[in-house]
């Protein structure tokens, strides 16, 4: 995975559009993404 800029919000901006969270995608690939997100 790619350096992400502001990665405790990453689960936040793609719900904004309609996606589902990163957290929740990698999982495909038996990735685990396990960083804290901020409170909404």
């Amino acid at each position: 995975m790619y350096d992400l800029q502001n990665p405790e919000t990453v689960d936040k901006r793609p719900a904004e559009n309609g996606m589902q969270p990163l957290s929740e995608y990698v999982k495909q690939w038996d990735i685990e993404f396990e960083v804290k997100q901020a409170e909404k």
